[in-house]
């Protein structure tokens, strides 16, 4: 159907030029429309936190990040934060959730998970290490 839509132009191509511009064309266009679109859409990451957006842990260490991101990326990319464990209601299952893709971004505290954290179990501990030094050591090795 297409080779007889087109069969007007092959049988008047002698040299092939006709049919060599239609190609050029649809290939411009088709670059062109994939650029505008790549344009248009800015990339959204879904932010979960398990809190309200009043709580300190929230405004000390997410906000500033999220509108860091917001502010350079320039609309290319969006982080959209979600309160009150919207994306997912269980804290300990924030892990699971975030591996599933259930979000992209995760505000997730070791300690409920420890079995995803090996590291982070002697943090638990309280005065387990003579220095800070030490401490953060001990989740580097």
């Amino acid at each position: 159907m297409i080779k007889a839509a087109f069969l007007p132009y092959l049988a008047a191509a002698k040299d092939g030029r006709p049919v060599k511009i239609l190609a050029w064309i649809a290939t411009i266009t088709a670059f062109l429309l994939l650029l505008f679109t790549a344009i248009a859409a800015p990339i959204t990451l879904k932010l979960s936190f398990f809190s309200s957006n009043r709580s300190m842990s929230y405004l000390a260490t997410v906000k500033p990040f999220v509108d860091a991101v917001n502010a350079e990326a320039n609309a290319l990319l969006q982080v959209g934060v979600y309160f009150n464990g919207a994306l997912g209601k269980d804290i300990a299952q924030q892990p699971q959730f975030l591996l599933g893709g259930a979000f992209d971004i995760a505000f997730v505290i070791p300690g409920y998970t420890p079995n995803n954290f090996p590291t982070m179990r002697s943090w638990n501990c309280p005065v387990s290490f003579a220095t800070c030094a030490r401490g953060a050591l001990s989740i580097l090795s």
